[in-house]
């Protein structure tokens, strides 16, 4: 049984405990509350940034978008899904080097 493992079953207690508490609520009020302190300029540096990107295959195309517009960011065309010997190479990224923004 690996570290990971082990100390899973503690933080996912500890992770619902601090959700059923009112530390986030009280975390919150007490950020808008500092934020709304602050000279209108600094207040936009914590505004929630959080964006969600659409990818879609449109016929031979891959289409990037932004939620919420029409029109596309980026297109490409599309060759389809990688071959086994493709994903096996070194220079494929796995699912845990994938990030989101």
């Amino acid at each position: 049984m690996s570290l990971f493992d082990s100390i899973q079953p503690v933080v996912a207690k500890w992770t619902t405990r601090y959700r059923r508490s009112p530390v986030p609520a009280f975390l919150a009020w007490w950020k808008a509350e500092l934020v709304g302190s602050l000279p209108a300029r600094w207040q936009a540096w914590f505004q929630d940034r959080r964006e969600v990107w659409l990818a879609s295959i449109e016929g031979d195309e891959l289409v990037l978008r932004r939620e919420g517009q029409s029109e596309p960011l980026a297109v490409s065309i599309w060759v389809g899904p990688p071959t086994r010997s493709a994903r096996n190479s070194p220079g494929w990224p796995d699912a845990r080097s994938i990030t989101t923004v």
